[in-house]
C-alpha cells in the first residue's frame, strides 16, 4: 500500500525494548494496549464535529476499498476519536476495529501492519462477543499478528478458526468475508495431525464465498488457490478469470491492484500446466 507523505519521524509510547526497536523499523510505534502512532502521517481532515457518533459515520464512511490510504488513515484516527469519546459504545467500538482493518490489512510493513491490527482486535473484542460482525474483525486482525509473531501465535489458530464460524452466520460481512477467510485459513494452516488445515474445507467455504458473493474479486482469487492446490488447474484459470471481471466491475483502489498483481502472478504459474 502507498503510504501518505511522513510529517516527520515517529515517537514511542512505550514497550519492551525489543519490541519498540521493531517498531520504530516501521517508523511508527506501539506499545501493550497502546495506539500505533499514526501522527506521522500527513492525513486530511475529515469532519469538523466532536460528537461521536457523528465522528463514527464519517469515519466508517472513509473506511472502504476504494478510499485512498490517506483518507483511510484519518479514519482510523477519526474513529479512535468517537470510542474516546464515547467508551461505553459498542457500536464506536465496531467502528473502530473496521477502519483499523482497512489501514493494516494492505500494509507491507509486518511490525506495522500487527500494531494496527492488535488495536483492531482489542475494539472489536469491546463490541461484544456475540457482535457476528466484530468477530469477522477479530479473526481478520488477529491472522495478521499471527503473520507477524510466527510459530510463537500458531497456537492461536483455533481461536481464528471459532470467531470465522461464528461470524459465518452473517456472511454477507465484507461480501462473503467470513467464508473467504475461513477458506484461507484451512487451506494455508498446517494439517492434521499437526493443526486444522483442511483443502476439502477451504474449497467448500471458497466455492461458496464466490457463488454468494461473486462481486468480491477475492472470493474468485481465492478460490483459485485452491482449485490449484486441488490439482485443477483449468478451473482454477476460470476462477481467475471471474476474478478479473470483479475488478473491472467495481472500485477497489490499491486493495484492487495488489489482487491484479496475484491474479496476474498465479495465471502464469498455471498456464505451463495445462
Amino acid at each position: 500500500m502507498k503510504l501518505p507523505q511522513r510529517k516527520g519521524p515517529a515517537t514511542w509510547r512505550g514497550g519492551t525494548p525489543l519490541a519498540a526497536a521493531l517498531a520504530l523499523l516501521a517508523g511508527c510505534a506501539t506499545g501493550p494496549k497502546q495506539r500505533a502512532d499514526l501522527t506521522c502521517f500527513d492525513t486530511p481532515a475529515l469532519a469538523d464535529t466532536q460528537e461521536p457518533a457523528e465522528m463514527a459515520r464519517v469515519a466508517q464512511a472513509h473506511a472502504d476499498y476504494a478510499v485512498p490510504a490517506a483518507q483511510r488513515i484519518a479514519a482510523l484516527k477519526l474513529a479512535r476519536a468517537a470510542a474516546d469519546g464515547a467508551p461505553g459504545e459498542p457500536a464506536l467500538q465496531l467502528v473502530l476495529a473496521r477502519c483499523a482493518l482497512f489501514v493494516a490489512s494492505p500494509l507491507e510493513d509486518r511490525s506495522l501492519q500487527a500494531a494496527v491490527a492488535e488495536e483492531g482486535y482489542r475494539a472489536a473484542g469491546l463490541a461484544g462477543a456475540d457482535n457476528r460482525e466484530g468477530c469477522y474483525y477479530r479473526a481478520v486482525h488477529l491472522g495478521m499478528m499471527i503473520r507477524h509473531k510466527g510459530l510463537i501465535a500458531v497456537g492461536r489458530l483455533p481461536e481464528m478458526e471459532t470467531l470465522l464460524k461464528s461470524a459465518c452466520r452473517e456472511p454477507a460481512t465484507d461480501a462473503g468475508g467470513p467464508l473467504r477467510v475461513l477458506g484461507m485459513l484451512y487451506l494455508r494452516a498446517p494439517p492434521w495431525p499437526k493443526g486444522i488445515g483442511d483443502l476439502e474445507r477451504a474449497l467448500e467455504c471458497l466455492e461458496q464465498a464466490a457463488a454468494q458473493f461473486p462481486g468480491h474479486p477475492a472470493n474468485h482469487l481465492f478460490t483459485a488457490y485452491a482449485l490449484r492446490e486441488d490439482d485443477e488447474p483449468e478451473a482454477a484459470l476460470g476462477a481467475l478469470q471471474k476474478a478479473s471481471a470483479a475488478l473491472e466491475q467495481g472500485e477497489w483502489g490499491d486493495f484492487g491492484a495488489e489482487w491484479r498483481r496475484e491474479i496476474d502472478a498465479l495465471r502464469a504459474a498455471l498456464k505451463p500446466a495445462r
